[in-house]
């Protein structure tokens, strides 16, 4: 994963729980977003943690929490 790929976060878990109180199902996202930058890279975190951008806001992910859709280049 790197910044400017398209991606889909995973979070079937949740999705069919009405009471789920994750940041994707309180605002309703469809969990597409944009890599902006890599955080914390001084620290080993598994894939990575990542801030991205989604059609709700912004949230951080660890690369292991996400399907690449499209590669930037």
């Amino acid at each position: 994963m790197q910044v400017g790929d398209l991606i889909r976060a995973d979070i079937k878990p949740c999705k069919n729980d009405v009471d789920c109180l994750c940041f994707f199902c309180i605002y309703e996202s469809n969990g597409i977003g944009l890599v902006l930058k890599q955080i914390g890279e001084g620290i080993k975190y598994p894939g990575g943690l990542w801030n991205v951008i989604f059609d709700v806001g912004t949230w951080r992910l660890y690369g292991n929490e996400v399907e690449v859709i499209n590669e930037s280049r």
